[in-house]
């Protein structure tokens, strides 16, 4: 993702989660005029992610259940996520820190994104991503 990418979920409101989805399981809109092979490309990448993240994020999941809601959404918060980007990626945990209270407001709702996803409430059903109520799961 980089610095330029986080600066760009931030400024348009998008996570992580919700995108990775759209990238599995949405039907791309391509530019007019892109060409076949661009086209045949973005697709072979849709698919390597598709084989090597969507195992991961259910192995999350997968741990995460085994956890009361209250917990997961006690460890996953926006000081959480700081922590770990600061330490794994701390030139795109710069962008959110230089973006002040928007960066703090874009790290609560990623939080939150996060814990909806691996507590099975956020889920793709067939054309986007939608959050379920607590008895909908």
């Amino acid at each position: 993702m980089g610095p330029e990418g986080a600066q760009m979920l931030i400024d348009n409101d998008r996570y992580i989660v919700d995108l990775v989805l759209n990238a599995l399981f949405g039907k791309p809109q391509y530019p007019p005029g892109i060409s076949n092979q661009r086209r045949e490309r973005l697709e072979s990448m849709r698919v390597v992610m598709g084989k090597s993240v969507l195992p991961v994020m259910g192995m999350v999941r997968t741990f995460a259940s085994r956890f009361p809601e209250e917990a997961v959404r006690a460890k996953v918060t926006p000081e959480w996520l700081m922590r770990r980007g600061s330490q794994s990626f701390p030139e795109v945990a710069e962008v959110w820190r230089r973006n002040g209270d928007k960066g703090y407001a874009w790290l609560s709702r990623q939080s939150e994104e996060i814990v909806q996803y691996v507590t099975g409430r956020l889920v793709w059903d067939g054309q986007k991503a939608v959050t379920l109520g607590k008895g909908d799961r």
